[in-house]
């Protein structure tokens, strides 16, 4: 455009001529680039009212807005495109000096805003009019006094966020209407109002809460008090008691006195009448006395008499006792040579029994002596022809041991070939023989020059090398190695994600647990040139989550939140470490919503809460429920990355998403089977045969074994038949001769019992019967002796008897007298007892008494004079209790009254604070409830000033939609719906692009993406008036659109951007990017319209010439040629 280029000369602008073109506060009058993505150094002058930006795909057309949202102190996150500023600068320019610079005009003169980029610390410098300024001040001054938001996406829409404005809510709708809205010369926004509206009716809430807070601690303090005044009142009535207390207790005191003075009269009369009684018994008691002193000298003299007696009978009995044990003794030994009498006649009788058995045992011994002899040449016969028979067998056996020894070493020879192809069967059955497979069965499919192949081929070798030398090496923990081997993963599409994430050289490296073994396999390893990694976990914790898992899943619900990957994983916790460290599976979370492309809301949720602690990035991932596998094998998987600005705030996060498109399948899906695994098959299918055919063979040979096993069983049998028969024939053999020498020794035994029997028994019998007659005549001379005894004892026993009698009669006649004595003498005692009583009783009371009268003297002390005293007693004989019972019933009674609670000072003393408490707590209600009211009126006023203005935009924003939509031939209204607080109401788009069709909401699951752009673009344009901002940009909005709705489309803008003076004047400028238009807009044949054509990029100018184009068009106009001067350095339009 030459109409801003006009008023520039030699880096000066001419403010004049620029607001004689139509230029207004905040429009871009030049923009310049260099080095910046495809651009080396590029000045661009752009015209104030509809800028069409033109040109093929991949020519540079979004590099023009993204230098105007750099600018513009926009983030990378606004753009949509790469999160690091440092891929901003050109490829092959990173070192050199890259900015962008803007030019813009502001109170009738210009301001220059340069951001320079560096690729080196991904930073970027400000300056403004060539001075040195921060972000904070640039955009201070961008959005205050030029109000241009370029987060707005009503202001600022790139190609990248074309579609999300089209899936905003209608609450995130109005908040960019309001954001576009200015409502005073500084800078603020109707959506800063709204903020402001929203928080102070959060402080009136807030205040409200406190209000009702107070007035429920008032309540509870009046409460209070009510029940501290029952107390009080308490209080009052126990000190009544108190004072009642001590009157009974002084009246107490003195009835006790009274009733004291009665019971010492009483005693005194008592301990007289005891006194004369004790008298008059002493003088009967002499007389008594006289004669049990008689009686004790008679009864004296029969007790001796009575003990001489006594002491002859006991001599006598003595010698009788004396003489009765020898006559026992006698009486013993008789008895006992009686007994060995009878056994010596008993013995002899035995004895001969005995020797007329041996003699008969003896008759029976030679006849059986006689037959043996007989027999003996024909058991002699049968016994040669046993050991025949024995020796014939045995040979049998033998034979038949050999064949058994041959069979079994045959069995012994198919087990030991069983349990070798076993062991092949199990080798091919190994964990890890058959990962090694199947990573042999993934390196098939690489060509050789593949770095792949080459990964994939060292990890197989350094595999191989370890199963060989691990055990040499002695390490000091264990190796888990290929990493990717000890995983299993539950989801074909977390399989996928984890190898995204991880990488393939982390997966194929291995795991130690010291650094020493890490060392050590490194020196071993690096002669082999085999490229493998070793890691050493010296942290043995997972790192924290940024969100628990659980609260994932509950938070998320809706949009499919599965949880994180590693909770897909099954694996040991040193693998599980290793990959949260490595590739952060904890914190990746993966989701299974409807659509591959999720909505930004989630992101930006999601995003928000995972990188709350700190963190400035955040990867995800999403597969559909029912993922569709197309014929190259990917899987339909979206990766998303979320990053958030060190410096833009609360700014949105930047989201950028792609595809993953494939894994080589290193990790293990449980419910599937890996590659490389049917050649595998095929050797143990080939194993499990031959383990078959050898389990065959066996089974037949055992059969044989048995059969010979039976044989041998019944030769065995034969064999021990015949050893029993020549073993009997060998005891009758041996049978004479073991007769005759028992025939010997019965002789020897008959010939020894005849001696005894006649010879030894009669000598033994005579010597018996000799002892026997002289025990007994001795036996006679100790019975006389013993009758002589015995009648001496008769006659003392009864001469003992005669004095024992008498002295019975003596003792009977003391015992009367003795008894009389003590009755006598206990009645005495007994009155002196009493009259011992009677005198402590009354010395008790007397002492009782005069304990009293000190304690009502004592008492007189306390009250402190007499009269007072006086007064007290008096009232309390005026009492209605007269006797103590009934005083001290009183007593207890007051008593438990004054015992049921307590004088607690405090308890006055938070009555008190109470009081005041409660007046002061009255008097901040009654200044919250006031200070409430003027909130609310304030809050009424502004929001009614405010919600009418909205209302006021929303109903001309409907106006405007609904006739640009009529213009279209389809029917649209925009709807203010007040739901909830200020900050959550919302504004509607409803349209119909059906013939008299209902309308319905704007949404994404309704209308097609080229209805929602031709509803996005209208209302754009409706709002073109009513913003302040003062350009927008909008980038390949017509993407998705019919002819038809593009025409009417470019027409509508055309007409809204354009319009002629003076009501076109100070309307925004417009950026409008498109790499194409229809043939035949009318439109753009408009003074205001300036078409930018961006014709940049390696290989374009191969094709056209754009200088021979732009001269035959001016010729062809017949217009004067254009001055366009190229360089590959810098390009003026």
């Amino acid at each position: 455009s030459y109409m801003a280029a006009d008023c520039y000369h030699q880096g000066v602008w001419q403010a004049d001529k620029l607001e004689e073109k139509g230029f207004r506060t905040g429009s871009i009058i030049r923009i310049q680039m260099k080095n910046f993505l495809t651009n080396d150094d590029c000045e661009v002058f752009p015209g104030p009212r509809l800028n069409m930006v033109i040109g093929p795909n991949g020519t540079g057309k979004s590099t023009l807005t993204h230098a105007i949202c750099l600018a513009c102190c926009g983030t990378t996150g606004d753009i949509g495109r790469s999160n690091d500023l440092s891929k901003f600068v050109k490829h092959g320019k990173e070192g050199q000096e890259c900015f962008v610079e803007v030019d813009i005009i502001y109170n009738a003169g210009t301001v220059r805003i340069r951001r320079t980029l560096n690729s080196e610390n991904k930073g970027s410098k400000w300056t403004m009019n060539g001075k040195a300024s921060s972000q904070s001040e640039v955009k201070k001054f961008v959005v205050g006094k030029l109000s241009i938001d370029v987060d707005n996406l009503c202001s600022f829409m790139p190609q990248d966020k074309v579609g999300n404005f089209t899936r905003f809510s209608p609450k995130e709708v109005l908040e960019n209407t309001l954001k576009s809205i200015a409502v005073n010369d500084e800078g603020r926004t109707l959506r800063d109002e709204q903020l402001e509206l929203a928080n102070v009716e959060a402080t009136k809430m807030d205040h409200r809460r406190d209000l009702n807070l107070q007035k429920g601690e008032l309540e509870a303090q009046k409460l209070e008090l009510r029940g501290l005044e029952a107390e009080k009142e308490r209080m009052r009535q126990r000190n009544e008691d108190k004072e009642l207390l001590h009157v009974y207790s002084v009246l107490k005191v003195y009835l006790e006195a009274a009733d004291l003075s009665v019971v010492i009269e009483d005693k005194q009369r008592t301990l007289d009448q005891a006194a004369q009684q004790l008298q008059d018994e002493v003088g009967r008691i002499a007389p008594l006395e006289s004669r049990e002193r008689d009686l004790r000298k008679s009864e004296a003299a029969r007790t001796k008499a009575l003990q001489t007696a006594g002491q002859q009978l006991t001599k006598a009995e003595g010698a009788l006792s004396d003489r009765r044990n020898a006559l026992q003794g006698q009486e013993e030994r008789v008895e006992e040579l009686s007994v060995e009498l009878e056994q010596q006649q008993g013995a002899q009788r035995r004895a001969q029994q005995a020797l007329q058995t041996a003699q008969q045992e003896l008759v029976q011994l030679q006849q059986r002596l006689e037959a043996a002899s007989e027999a003996l040449p024909e058991v002699q016969q049968l016994l040669e022809t046993c050991k025949r028979q024995e020796a014939t067998v045995g040979q049998e056996i033998a034979a038949m041991s050999e064949e058994l020894d041959q069979l079994q070493q045959q069995e012994i020879a198919l087990q030991e070939s069983s349990r070798q192809t076993t062991r092949q069967l199990h080798g091919l059955q190994d964990p890890r023989q058959l990962y090694r497979m199947k990573l042999l069965g993934i390196s098939r499919g690489f060509r050789d020059w593949h770095p792949q192949k080459r990964s994939i081929d060292d990890c197989i070798k350094a595999m191989d090398w370890m199963d060989a030398n691990l055990e040499r090496l002695a390490l000091r923990g264990q190796v888990l190695g290929p990493v990717a081997m000890h995983c299993d993963v539950l989801c074909p599409a977390a399989a996928l994600c984890m190898e995204r994430c991880v990488g393939t050289p982390k997966l194929l490296g291995f795991l130690v647990e010291h650094n020493e073994d890490a060392s050590l396999l490194i020196r071993e390893l690096k002669p082999l040139r085999l490229f493998v990694d070793i890691f050493t976990m010296t942290h043995r914790e997972v790192p924290p989550q940024a969100l628990a898992a659980d609260k994932l899943k509950t938070d998320f619900q809706q949009w499919g939140l599965q949880g994180y990957l590693s909770d897909f994983l099954r694996c040991p916790d040193l693998v599980r470490v290793y990959l949260c460290n490595f590739g952060h599976l904890n914190n990746i979370p993966l989701s299974r919503f409807d659509s591959v492309q999720l909505p930004d809301e989630l992101l930006q949720r999601l995003g928000s809460a995972l990188l709350s602690r700190g963190a400035l990035t955040m990867k995800m991932f999403n597969h559909e429920p029912n993922p569709r596998r197309p014929s190259n094998g990917t899987m339909s998987i979206g990766e998303y990355s979320c990053r958030k600005s060190r410096y833009a705030g609360n700014a949105p996060l930047s989201i950028s998403s792609s595809r993953v498109l494939g894994s080589l399948g290193l990790l293990r899906v449980t419910a599937g089977a890996g590659e490389g695994e049917g050649d595998v098959g095929q050797q143990r299918q080939a194993l499990t045969t031959a383990l078959d055919r050898l389990a065959q063979q066996q089974q037949d040979l055992h059969e044989r074994i048995g059969e010979k096993q039976q044989k041998m069983a019944l030769l065995a049998s034969r064999l021990a038949s015949c050893r029993q028969d020549r073993l009997a024939l060998l005891s009758r053999q041996r049978e004479p001769q073991e007769l005759a020498g028992k025939v010997a020794q019965q002789s020897r035994k008959i010939a020894t019992l005849t001696q005894k029997v006649s010879v030894d028994a009669a000598a033994q019998r005579l010597q018996l019967q000799e002892t026997y007659r002289q025990g007994a005549q001795t036996l006679m001379g100790s019975l006389e002796a013993c009758l002589a005894s015995a009648a001496l004892c008769l006659q003392l026993s009864r001469g003992k008897a005669v004095c024992s009698a008498a002295r019975d009669e003596l003792q009977e006649r003391l015992g009367e007298a003795v008894r009389d004595l003590q009755v006598a003498r206990a009645g005495i005692r007994k009155l002196e007892h009493t009259v011992k009583a009677a005198q402590g009783e009354r010395d008790e009371a007397q002492e009782k008494r005069a304990a009293k009268e000190r304690q009502l003297k004592d008492l007189q002390q306390e009250v402190g004079s007499k009269e007072r005293f006086l007064d007290i007693l008096l009232r309390g004989r005026q009492l209605p209790e007269k006797t103590v019972q009934a005083v001290e019933t009183r007593i207890k009674e007051l008593e438990e009254r004054i015992g049921g609670g307590e004088d607690n000072q405090r308890v006055l003393d938070r009555y008190e604070a109470l009081l005041d408490s409660v007046q002061e707590l009255t008097a901040r209600v009654e200044t919250a409830e006031a200070r409430l009211q003027q909130e609310e009126a304030h809050l009424e006023q502004r929001a009614q000033q405010w919600l009418q203005e909205v209302q006021a935009i929303a109903a001309k924003m409907n106006d405007r939609f609904a006739d640009y939509m009529a213009e279209l031939n389809y029917a649209g209204e925009v709807v203010l719906n007040q739901v909830g607080t200020f900050d959550t109401y919302e504004l509607q788009m409803r349209v119909s692009f059906r013939h008299q069709g209902k309308l319905v909401d704007l949404s994404a699951s309704v209308q097609s993406g080229g209805e929602r752009a031709v509803a996005t673009v209208m209302y754009l344009m409706a709002l073109q008036d009513m913003a302040s901002s003062p350009f927008r940009v909008v980038d390949e909005i017509n993407q998705g659109m019919d002819q038809t709705n593009e025409r009417l489309v470019f027409d509508r803008i055309v007409q809204s951007c354009c319009r002629d003076a003076p009501e076109g004047l100070g309307r925004p400028q417009y950026f409008l990017v498109t790499p194409k238009l229809l043939q035949g807009l009318r439109a753009m044949d408009n003074d205001h319209v300036t078409v930018l054509l961006v014709f940049n990029g390696p290989g374009v100018g191969s094709k056209w010439q754009l200088t021979q184009v732009l001269r035959r068009l001016r010729e062809k106009e017949g217009g004067r040629a254009a001055e366009v001067t190229t360089s590959r350095k810098r390009t003026r339009l």
